[in-house]
């Protein structure tokens, strides 16, 4: 899967590369391990909270 996630899948997020294992590789285990999985293996880095402050839902920054 790691490799799968590298080669064909590189830059999906956690929730689009899993709903394609479930659609195109018939894979059966859950959303959440699937996530963790990847997370181990460093295919993701969790973003900071710092990065996260004053970020609304369609990326428009404001003023806090």
């Amino acid at each position: 899967m790691e490799a799968l996630y590298r080669t064909r899948y590189a830059g999906f997020t956690a929730k689009h590369f899993h709903e394609h294992l479930v659609k195109e590789h018939n894979f059966s285990w859950g959303y959440t391990w699937t996530k963790t999985f990847l997370y181990s293996k460093g295919c993701w880095r969790k973003r900071s909270v710092a990065g996260l402050i004053g970020a609304s839902a369609n990326g428009v920054r404001f003023l806090a």
